[in-house]
């Protein structure tokens, strides 16, 4: 019998000597007197085996937890090597940025932005990652800043920016808003270095506007006609030229304007706002005419669902006294009241049905059609309910007046919000402080508080940002404020 062993490469060298030994005593014995030796030869390779197997799954498992651990660290790096070696991250960033603007998320992509036009002013993309910047504050009414960062595009990208054109428009826009006009001249003559189809879009609106709200209707009337039908601002321009040739008494032009209007078929919410405007002129116009029925007509273009149906129904009203058709304006004041029971409105329609039905009640006295009694009865009870609710808000009022105390105590109430910026108590009534809410200086103030708000809140929440860090960045375990890095640390504890 031939016994013969080949030995694995993990066994040791006194394993092969053994085996040596026990072959030689093979020799010189014989079998049958090495059958024991042979046995333990036996369990020894075996257990040898076992325990290479062994060493090489440990070795496995070593190799593959050291390239994971080379994957791990490899993902940990400093914001400015992450940056360097990855060119697109501006441009993710930007897109990301936009995209929370096309939602009208402008206080998030204010911040995306800021942080691109502060920390890469050299990438290609910061011309655009500014104008998106201002354009987004502007949206937001943070006129001042918004002002700030497109003057900074005016000035350091110049004409070479793709939105030279839109800041300035943007800064002439925003010299009305804060009255701030002293680089007006600037922005005009930068302009009008623009030449080509953009000189022939946008900017004669831009100008038109700005001679309009200075009152120049006669140059607002010459930049409005010079905007083309091509161009997305024609129905704007032509609502303004038309308003402005009114303003200058010429009622003829503005009428032809007007009538261009209503013919559009309005695309957009914003255009049919314009065509129903221009309804709401042109029924004006008729109204000064004397042309009644024409009037009515025009008001009655003003569909039930729309913000000026209740403006229309107003005027129409009017129109029917004027016209002294009493019955159809009862009706026209009765909807309205119906269409907008909490209309500023009210006191007034309320008084002028009351005076109706007395001139209802003196029709039906010379015709002797019908018993008055009913109309003046009804017109007495108008009288009586509109007086009542009114009478104590003017008592209070005239007492308020009659104290002189300082105006700045009522602001809280006209403002509609929790003053800090100034010592407020509310002691108006609440009638009164609706009305002067609609004042335009008062409107103004109103801006102006809201704003404060705005800024009061925002500053809050970074202060509130800011110990939530703070103290996230003191505690033992602020690796958990990044839950990458926290999924790694938890990894490399287990390995």
């Amino acid at each position: 019998m031939h016994f013969s062993c080949a030995p694995k490469s993990a066994q040791t060298s006194v394993q092969l000597r053994m085996m040596s030994l026990i072959m030689s005593r093979r020799r010189r014995c014989g079998w049958r007197y090495c059958s024991g030796a042979i046995a333990a030869l036996v369990i020894v390779v075996g257990l040898s085996s076992a325990h290479a197997d062994r060493i090489s799954d440990t070795s496995k498992k070593l190799d593959s937890l050291s390239a994971e651990v080379s994957r791990l660290s490899s993902g940990i790096r400093p914001v400015s090597e992450v940056a360097s070696s990855s060119p697109d991250i501006v441009g993710r960033r930007l897109v990301d940025a936009q995209l929370d603007f096309s939602v009208g998320n402008y206080d998030a992509a204010a911040i995306t932005l800021y942080e691109i036009v502060d920390r890469y002013p050299n990438h290609p993309a910061a011309d655009e990652a500014l104008y998106y910047l201002a354009e987004s504050l502007f949206q937001k009414g943070d006129s001042i800043a918004s002002r700030t960062y497109f003057t900074q595009l005016v000035s350091d990208k110049g004409a070479a920016s793709k939105f030279f054109r839109q800041s300035l428009e943007r800064l002439i826009e925003l010299s009305l808003v804060t009255g701030d006009s002293q680089e007006i001249e600037r922005w005009f003559a930068a302009l009008d270095q623009i030449s080509g189809v953009e000189q022939q879009s946008s900017i004669p609106y831009v100008r038109g506007k700005y001679y309009y709200a200075k009152a120049d209707y006669t140059q607002a009337s010459v930049q409005f006609a010079r905007v083309t039908n091509t161009s997305k601002y024609y129905l704007q321009a032509r609502y303004f030229l038309g308003v402005a040739h009114t303003a200058n008494g010429d009622l003829d032009k503005a009428a032809q304007v007007f009538q261009s209007i209503v013919g559009s078929p309005g695309k957009t919410k914003e255009e049919q706002r314009i065509v129903e405007l221009a309804h709401m002129a042109i029924g004006r116009l008729y109204y000064e005419r004397g042309q009644m029925t024409r009037a009515i007509d025009s008001y009655l273009n003003i569909e039930r669902h729309s913000v000026l149906f209740a403006d229309a129904l107003y005027e129409a009203a009017w129109v029917y006294v004027k016209n002294k058709e009493y019955n159809k304006a009862l009706r026209a004041l009765e909807l309205l009241a119906l269409s907008d029971p909490n209309s500023y409105r009210l006191p007034e329609v309320r008084i002028l049905e009351a005076n109706l039905r007395i001139r209802r009640a003196q029709a039906l006295e010379e015709s002797s059609a019908g018993s008055p009694e009913e109309e003046y009865v009804k017109a007495k009870r108008l009288f009586e309910s509109t007086h009542s609710a009114f009478d104590k808000p003017h008592q209070a009022l005239v007492a308020i007046v009659n104290e002189r105390q300082d105006p700045r105590l009522f602001l809280e109430q006209i403002t509609g919000r929790q003053s800090t910026a100034f010592v407020t108590q509310a002691t108006m009534p609440s009638v009164a402080a609706a009305w002067l809410q609609r004042e335009p200086e008062v409107k103004r103030v109103v801006a102006v508080e809201s704003d404060l708000a705005q800024i009061e809140n925002e500053i809050t929440e970074a202060e509130t940002i800011i110990v939530r860090l703070d103290r996230a960045l003191n505690s033992p375990s602020r690796v958990n404020i990044f839950p990458s890095l926290a999924e790694k640390r938890i990894r490399g504890t287990e390995i």
